[in-house]
This record gives structure tokens, sequence and C-alpha cells, in this order.
């Protein structure tokens, strides 16, 4: 078995002229391969344990980027996989099959400031309420089986003493080969709605409080609710008429509808020539959930999370500029100015939301302004006096 050559050390002795007698005389140690010593056959050279994490450690901010940019595209890739599918087909919820009215809506103005929508109201009838002179349309949901009423009638929406819309199908003009026309301004009307008002609420376990907000301060998570009710009346009869769907499904400006309708019942008073009577009527109540789509909230995500990365970016480069007692460059204040001026433009690409937000631009504003002035002072600083030695 053949020897493996060991480490010997050996003291060579090295000349020096000193003019100090009292110098002592310096040693230089050589390391050389003794053959006279061998390593056992099990024993294994000691080799230095490998860090598995240290490229972490020497590459921080380019794998707290990637991680950062990696979260940004799957928000994104997951906003396009589920891009219309919070969008509710609105005339595809209307039993067609069944005989009565439906009132469709369709929104087309939503103004948060106001707190109102804006909705435009058809009335359409099904199965034995069909106009017989109507034929099939496609700008009534596509059905051979709905069309403009067939009778005279007033609708009563959030108000059950004046109505708010009346139909005679006699208005209608009539073609010779088409017959009844649709014309969506004599078969529906226009509303603005107010919106629930309630503020949104955040709250603190630390404390057990609960802190009220404006609801627009919680966007792209803002969630606002409109409630209503609405019955129809035969104007000949002074009878109700079987309402089957009362809803309004429409997206407009970055908002999407989720309705809930329930058949209730109400108060009707009218007066037929004999004095006033009350009777019970058929109803219906709508409660619609507005929000905004998947697609706004994804891309407002997005943004605030390319916000955040640049102020932590700040964040990271002021702590090693403190770390580092070297001077430091004027140029590196470059970064905090143009990260103050960006975070602005890109806070502006929101979606419809309020120029101020809690947990957004007012803290990442505060936090590179305190970054810029903790380099301007390291900056501007005058440096300490050298060591003479």
């Amino acid at each position: 078995m053949s020897r493996q050559p060991t480490v010997r050390s050996a003291v060579i002795p090295v000349s020096t002229q000193s003019t100090q007698p009292t110098q002592s005389t310096p040693e230089l140690t050589l390391k050389i391969p003794s053959p006279s010593t061998s390593v056992s056959p099990g024993q294994l050279p000691d080799v230095p344990k490998r860090d598995r994490w240290g490229w972490m450690r020497r590459y921080p901010v380019p794998i707290t980027f990637s991680t950062l940019i990696f979260f940004v595209l799957l928000m994104i890739m997951i906003m396009l996989l589920r891009l219309n599918s919070d969008v509710e087909y609105l005339y595809g919820q209307v039993p067609y099959n069944v005989t009565g009215v439906a009132i469709v809506g369709h929104n087309y103005l939503l103004d948060l400031d106001k707190r109102t929508l804006s909705i435009q109201w058809e009335v359409i009838g099904c199965g034995a309420h069909k106009l017989s002179t109507y034929q099939r349309s496609q700008n009534i949901g596509a059905s051979e089986t709905c069309g403009p009423f067939d009778r005279a009638i007033d609708v009563y929406l959030n108000d059950a003493t004046k109505p708010a819309f009346s139909f005679d199908p006699d208005h209608l003009p009539v073609s010779s080969t088409l017959g009844a026309l649709y014309i969506q301004s004599l078969m529906s009307f226009g509303m603005e709605h107010q919106l629930n008002a309630y503020p949104a609420s955040i709250y603190f376990p630390a404390t057990k409080t609960r802190h009220l907000l404006d609801q627009q301060l919680t966007a792209p998570f803002d969630r606002y609710v409109l409630s209503a009710f609405v019955f129809v009346i035969d104007t000949a009869t002074n009878q109700s008429v079987s309402i089957t769907r009362f809803a309004s499904a429409d997206p407009l400006n970055h908002f999407i509808t989720h309705f809930t309708d329930a058949p209730t019942t109400n108060k009707f008073t009218y007066d037929a020539g004999r004095g006033p009577a009350t009777v019970d009527v058929e109803s219906r109540a709508l409660e619609l959930d507005v929000r905004r789509s998947l697609r706004s909230r994804g891309f407002t995500m997005c943004m605030w999370v390319i916000n955040w990365a640049l102020t932590s970016g700040t964040v990271y480069i002021t702590l090693v500029v403190l770390v580092n007692t070297e001077k430091m460059s004027d140029g590196v204040l470059a970064l905090p100015i143009t990260v103050i001026l960006t975070i602005p433009t890109i806070r502006g690409l929101y979606v419809g939301t309020q120029p101020f937000d809690v947990v957004g631009f007012f803290l990442q504003i505060i936090i590179v302004a305190l970054c810029s002035l903790t380099l301007l002072y390291l900056v501007i600083k005058p440096s300490p006096p050298k060591d003479p030695k």
C-alpha cells in the first residue's frame, strides 16, 4: 500500500541586517511534505463544510426582485385565466318559458363620489304575456318566447305611490312585414339609484377596536350594495302581474355586479272611482352587489407590488450605505429621487381609485422621503479626519 505524504513544519532562519541590536531575528515557517508519515486507510482528509445557502446571502437584491417579479407574473396569469369568469350573463338568468314580466337592467354609469348607479331597466313579457304581433329579435335575449308586454302596465320601482314607467303596446310602431317593432325607448326607462351608504371598517385585534374608513380607501377590494323593489300593475284591472326576474348584471367602469332577487309582497293603493282601496300585490326585491372586476383588482395589485418593490429597494440601499463607513458617492441620491417621482406615476395607473390609500401610496412616500433625507445627510456631513499614522 502506497503512503501519502503529510505536511511537516520546518523553521528556516532568515538573517536580516538591522541597526537595532535589540531586534530579534524573524523566522519564516514553511510547510514541507514529509514522506515518513501517512494517513490511515479509513481516515478521510478534512474538507470544509459546504454552505448550501451562501448564494442567497451573496445576492440578496437580485433574489428579492426576482421573487417579486415571479409573484407579479403569477397574479397576471391568474387574472388572465379568470378574465371572464366573474361576469354574469344577464339574459341567461331570465326564465323565458314562465309566463310573466321580467325586469332586466343594463348598468351604464357608476358615480362613487355621489354613491349612485344609473340603470336602464327593460320591461319584457314572456310566455303568454308576449305580444303576439312581435317577432323574434336579437335585442331581447335572442328568445322566441319573450318580447314586448301584451297589455298596458304601470311599473312601480322603489315607490309604491307613483309609477316609474308606463307601457302601452299600442304605442309601438307596426310593420306590415315584421309586425310590432322593437323600440327600446318605448320599452325601457332609466333611473339613478342611490347605493346603500355605510362605511368600511378595519378591526385591530391588539386593541379590540374597529376603525371606520371611507369605502374607497379599501380599493381595490371595496364593495357597494344596491337594494330595490318593484311591482307591476295591469292598468285595466288594477291587479298585479307576476314578475319572473328582477335583475341587473352588466359590467361597467371596471366594476361587475352580482344580483340576488326574491319574491315579496307590497301594499298598493288605487282608486277605481269608488274611493281608495289598498291591496296586497306581488312584488320582487333585488340586492345588487357591486365590486371591482378581477382584471381591475389584479392590475391594481400588480402596480401595488411594484411600488412596494421600489420602496424596499430604496430602504435596502439606505441600510447598505449606513453600514458602509466609506464616503458615499453623490450619485446614490438619484435613486430615492427617481423612486419618489415614479411611485405617484404608477399610483396614477390604478383603476378608478382615490389618489390616497392607507397601506400604499401614503406609507411609500413617507418611507422613501426618510431614506432620501438620510442619504442626503450622509452626503453633506463632513468626513472624519484621517489618522496620520
